[in-house]
């Protein structure tokens, strides 16, 4: 049941999390502020987003902006990143953010260290959380000793996501089974970003990838999880989630309850998990901090829409009790799960009747919203139209026209 907020809330990035975190609060009768650079974001066609600002999402200009539109919010705002970037300029320019803002989000330090994928590894170590073997590549001299060292078949990612690393075509992650492949692949990007992680691969399909979202209270105190599993991964085996559906699962929300306390944290997070197929025990994989996870959506749609839950702690308000539905509903993203299902048909390891199966109701689609359509309807819209574009394209034009020209 929808209720009148008299404070709004402020979404920085309007993609498809940001679309979730959206549709989580206007649901509930929050006022959403969307802030985008991309015009054409899937969120800014959201009735769920009342009023859109156009503008950088990170960086300093991200801060400046946030300072100078407070000035048009009477009683203040509750802020709410979707991306690492505006994490990172959010955490840069806190002090001042909060004299406008209502934030979760623990010392600008604490931040950084948890979004440091070396610091993290030493936090974990620190406080008995178990990952997987890990090795810090910061050089190409360090690169052989780490292809020797590490079990195979590995796992290697960059330890910052930077646009140096963007441009010389670096994939979240890679999937690879021996030495030579390795250091070849390294290679392909390390002149641009030679800091990478090399990390042991651990046994299990897409199936084996575990989540716990979660949000902490200003005294670091869980007031709402969730807990589930990816069915397929897009890139298939490292990449993000294409299908996931809810798990029972209290000892994977204690993991990492037990590790966010520890270091204090205060705001959204969750953490992704990985089942060892050899022993069945849970191996961290890596944290989401101060921020929803892409997957998010699949606890708002069973019930536990965990971005109002945030939004009412830093509002003042009572938090809603929460009760997930009996009936499970499966989230899937579908374009990016057609694909991971064309990988793995192509191995011989799913048929369509499997994948189909898989599929089976209660399923929602990461756009598709039966009361928000506008998203789904652009997105179909938009493929169309860049397929007509296409065709029109392997037509050619005649002799002095443009190609796709009519």
């Amino acid at each position: 049941m929808s209720a009148n907020h008299h404070m709004p809330a402020v979404v920085v990035g309007l993609n498809l999390n940001g679309l979730g975190v959206a549709r989580a609060l206007g649901r509930h009768g929050v006022h959403v502020i969307g802030l985008t650079n991309d015009a054409t974001a899937v969120g800014t066609r959201s009735r769920f987003v009342r009023e859109i600002w156009q503008g950088e999402e990170q960086g300093s200009a991200l801060v400046e902006m946030l300072v100078a539109r407070a000035e048009g919010i009477d009683g203040g705002a509750v802020l709410l990143p979707v991306t690492d970037g505006a994490v990172r300029a959010i955490a840069g320019g806190l002090d001042e953010l909060r004299k406008h803002y209502r934030i979760g989000m623990p010392a600008p330090a604490a931040v950084d260290g948890l979004l440091d994928k070396r610091r993290f590894a030493e936090l974990a170590a620190e406080h008995g959380l178990p990952v997987p073997e890990t090795i810090f590549v910061d050089t190409p001299e360090e690169m052989g000793a780490a292809a020797a060292r590490v079990p195979y078949p590995c796992i290697m990612k960059p330890q910052v996501k930077s646009a140096a690393y963007g441009e010389a075509g670096g994939k979240k992650a890679y999937l690879l089974d021996g030495p030579d492949v390795l250091i070849g692949t390294y290679t392909t990007f390390a002149v641009a970003e030679p800091r990478v992680i090399v990390q042991e691969y651990v046994p299990g399909g897409d199936e084996k990838v575990y989540f716990c979202l979660q949000y902490y209270n200003s005294t670091s105190r869980a007031i709402v999880s969730f807990c589930g599993h990816k069915i397929r991964q897009w890139p298939a085996h490292c990449g993000g989630t294409a299908c996931c559906e809810p798990v029972d699962e209290p000892g994977l929300c204690e993991l990492a309850e037990g590790f966010f306390r520890a270091v204090g944290f205060r705001g959204l997070c969750s953490m992704e998990f990985k089942k060892d197929g050899r022993d069945g025990a849970f191996k961290a994989i890596e944290p989401t901090v101060c921020r929803t996870d892409w997957q998010s959506g699949v606890a708002d749609i069973n019930g536990v829409p965990i971005p109002y839950v945030a939004y009412c702690d830093l509002a003042g308000r009572e938090p809603p009790a929460v009760k997930p539905r009996r009936l499970r509903i499966k989230w899937v993203n579908l374009q990016a799960d057609r694909q991971s299902a064309d990988y793995y048909k192509r191995r011989g390891e799913l048929s369509f009747r499997q994948w189909a199966w898989s599929l089976r109701p209660a399923v929602r689609g990461a756009t598709w919203a039966v009361d928000d359509p506008a998203p789904w309807l652009c997105a179909v819209a938009g493929k169309l139209r860049r397929r007509l574009q296409a065709l029109r394209g392997r037509r050619g034009g005649s002799p002095g026209s443009s190609a796709g020209e009519p």
